[in-house]
């Protein structure tokens, strides 16, 4: 019974990650975005091989540590290089007024983007440090540093 309350609970903070993920990074704006990154081929892939797993298959405590670790990496990296520069990527930069949208709507879709992006990527990283706890998983507590990209 305690197994089932355990597998209950990992599956249900799965299913948190799956849909902040989905809902926020699997879409084609951020994917363009992405381009940006120097992300390794097939990560994304990963993630959302990982996403679409049953719950009986996360019993496999190897098949979440993947998972968890592959999506840790993925929020490093946006961290890292899209973060720092998402307003002069989406063109909605005081800094850079040349690249500056000049379609008043663009402009405010892009701009709502940049302010939400940074509070959805806080959110994945709660709820994928969530499951990690909840299933157990062992990743390790210290990654090596990303080198920081600032754009030009």
């Amino acid at each position: 019974m305690e197994y089932d309350m355990i597998s209950d609970k990992i599956y249900s903070c799965f299913s948190a990650v799956r849909e902040q993920y989905m809902s926020c990074f699997d879409q084609t704006w951020f994917r363009i975005l992405l381009e940006e990154c120097p992300m390794e081929k097939g990560l994304q892939g990963e993630i959302r091989v990982f996403l679409d797993s049953q719950q009986s298959e996360l019993e496999r405590s190897e098949l979440v540590l993947y998972g968890v670790s592959n999506l840790e990496h993925f929020i490093r990296l946006i961290e890292a290089y899209l973060l720092p520069n998402i307003k002069e990527l989406l063109g909605v930069s005081g800094l850079r007024p040349d690249r500056r949208l000049k379609n008043r709507e663009q402009y405010l879709h892009h701009r709502l983007l940049a302010e939400v992006l940074p509070y959805n990527v806080s959110v994945l990283k709660s709820r994928v440090q969530e499951l990690k706890e909840a299933a157990g998983t062992r990743t390790p507590p210290e990654l090596p540093e990303i080198p920081v990209y600032r754009s030009a």
